[in-house]
């Protein structure tokens, strides 16, 4: 975790949403503890679930084309999709 992210947090949570610095300086060391040095991923774009989930119930196995341009997505990103889809889900 770059001292750049910590950074852009802090100033962030005191500019932007009103936490005061102790608080922010605070929400920064507890993140630098429990997950400084872990390679993590947060995403960017959290409406991606919901329109992967809306490519599945549309998919019919012949309409690939008309996904593509309806999502603006490739033929080979539609079915990583619709594949992923029909891996059953992980308990």
């Amino acid at each position: 975790m770059t001292d750049n992210f910590l950074t852009d947090l802090r100033e962030t949570m005191t500019t932007t949403h009103a936490i005061d610095a102790l608080t922010a300086e605070n929400i920064v060391e507890w993140v630098r503890k429990n997950w400084g040095g872990l390679p993590i991923y947060i995403k960017k774009n959290t409406g991606v679930d919901s329109r992967n989930a809306e490519i599945c119930r549309k998919f019919n196995g012949k309409n690939h084309a008309d996904l593509c341009r309806e999502f603006d997505l490739s033929y080979q990103q539609i079915c990583k999709i619709v594949a992923q889809g029909r891996k059953p889900k992980a308990v």
